[in-house]
């Protein structure tokens, strides 16, 4: 390996001698971790779910939402009681977590910014919830979890237009959020388990 940096992600995440990993794939699983962090953050919120919304914060945590829906909560039990706020008004929500950056300050701290939209509309379909905006998040990795220590919610663009169409209930999921268990596939696929 020569110590000429390696540009990743428009030179942002360039691999230098001062990279906080000590190999490759170190950094590799880090990154994969953090974008798995990202996609478990709109489960819980899509089946609206906040005891695995609450295993993803840190103690200390701040979740913080911009205009025009200026919203703020410390610490882990204000941030579920937060979500649970959010959520309840709702017949359905969907958040979609689109492409994201991540930037590594140390081995086990590191920043990403996300692209993410919602779509929600109330029981009797009188409010309706469509946006486009972006997560600024700050993540620390303890005990080889990474976990939000802060996360910003930036509006881009939000129509509140009622939502034409029919919803349908999200099916249940094959398996409690807070176990490891698999979601079981037909027989035939024959997978196993490493």
């Amino acid at each position: 390996m020569t110590s000429d940096p390696v540009s990743v992600g428009g030179g942002h995440n360039s691999l230098t001698p001062s990279e906080p990993f000590a190999n490759r794939l170190e950094r590799v699983v880090a990154e994969a971790d953090i974008r798995n962090l990202s996609a478990q953050f709109s489960d819980p919120v899509n089946y609206n779910d906040p005891d695995a919304f609450s295993a993803l914060w840190g103690a200390d945590s701040v979740w913080e939402i911009g205009e025009p829906y200026v919203s703020r909560a410390n610490g882990r039990a204000e941030i579920v009681a937060l979500f649970r706020r959010l959520r309840q008004s709702w017949a359905f929500f969907v958040q979609l977590t689109h492409s994201g950056v991540i930037e590594f300050q140390t081995a086990n701290v590191a920043t990403a910014r996300w692209s993410v939209r919602e779509v929600a509309r109330s029981p009797d379909g009188a409010q309706s919830y469509d946006n486009l905006a972006i997560y600024e998040d700050c993540l620390e990795r303890a005990e080889g979890v990474w976990r939000f220590a802060s996360r910003s919610y930036h509006y881009i663009w939000l129509s509140e237009a009622p939502l034409l169409g029919r919803s349908f209930p999200l099916p249940a999921r094959s398996y409690p959020s807070t176990t490891p268990e698999p979601i079981q596939c037909p027989a035939h696929l024959s997978i196993t388990t490493v």
